[in-house]
This record gives structure tokens, C-alpha cells and sequence, in this order.
């Protein structure tokens, strides 16, 4: 009989502005996966940096090394204490509510404990969720961010 070492899982996304909302910015999220717990962190980025291509791309696989780059550079200068919130779920069905907290907030947005508290009572596992939006937070970008999200997750096995 073998033991199953659990494993930590780590993926990034990159979605451009909506094509009927161009002053969106684009989104990166990069999801950990931990035994029974999410660590999410989303970020804004500069869509004409994200946008401009290498002069030396002439297939895709130098298109997409070229994008993991620029993704990774986001990344590299993101904030993970800007707004960061967790969320434990119900230990009961019968009890709608999730515990939420703040790890980190400022003045400029409060929204990770909310979208932590609905992603927990959704995957009924433990949430962190910090997002780097920087002054760009207004609601439909935080509702944009939060749909790509639930759309990510929902789309694969991350037990």
C-alpha cells in the first residue's frame, strides 16, 4: 500500500479586457491548491503591455513562452496584501453563513471577503483571496474577475 503525498498545485490564467469593455483591464489569477484549502490571487494588468508581441514570434509556442513571461512579470509585481480576505466553510448545510475574515485590507477596496465567503459556501473548502487591482476595483471589474474565477475552478478537478 502506498501513502499519497498531497500536492501543491499551482496555475495561472490570463484573460484580456472584454472585447465590448476595452478600458477593462485584463486579469491574471493564479490559483494554489492545498489539501482542502484555495489560495487565490487576482491582478489587473496593462493591456497594451500584456497586448504588445515580440518581434521574434513567429509560431506559437515562441507566442505563448512570450505570454507565460508577461504573466509572470504581473505576477512578480503584485501586491498579495492589498485586499485579502479567507472564508472557512459552514461546518453545517443547515447554516448558510461562512466565517470570513480580513488577513490584510485597505481603504481602497473591501471586496476579498465577500468574494472568499461566496467561493467557500460554493467549493466547501477553506478560501484565501487577495486581489491587486489598484484603483481599477470598481464592481464590474471585481463581478468580471470573480466570474472568470468560478469559471476556472468550476471547469476542473482541483481535489
Amino acid at each position: 500500500m502506498t501513502d499519497s503525498v498531497p500536492q501543491i498545485n499551482v496555475q495561472r490564467f490570463y484573460y484580456p479586457p472584454p472585447s465590448n469593455a476595452p478600458s477593462f483591464p485584463g486579469l491574471v489569477i493564479q490559483i494554489t491548491t492545498l489539501v482542502d484549502t484555495y489560495m487565490i490571487w487576482i491582478g489587473a494588468t496593462d493591456p497594451e503591455g500584456m497586448n504588445q508581441g515580440s518581434r521574434l514570434m513567429d509560431d506559437e509556442e515562441n507566442a505563448e513562452q512570450d505570454m507565460k513571461q508577461k504573466i509572470e512579470s504581473v505576477i512578480s509585481r503584485g501586491r498579495i496584501a492589498r485586499d485579502w480576505g479567507c472564508a472557512m466553510p459552514s461546518a453545517q448545510p443547515s447554516i448558510p453563513d461562512n466565517a470570513g475574515a480580513w488577513l490584510y485590507r485597505s481603504n481602497e477596496s473591501e471586496a476579498s471577503v465577500g468574494m472568499a465567503q461566496r467561493l467557500a459556501r460554493r467549493l466547501r473548502k477553506a478560501v484565501y483571496v487577495s486581489i491587486d487591482i489598484d484603483g481599477k476595483g470598481d464592481a464590474r471589474v471585481l463581478l468580471e474577475a470573480e466570474r472568470r474565477l468560478v469559471e476556472v475552478v468550476g471547469s476542473r478537478n482541483w481535489n
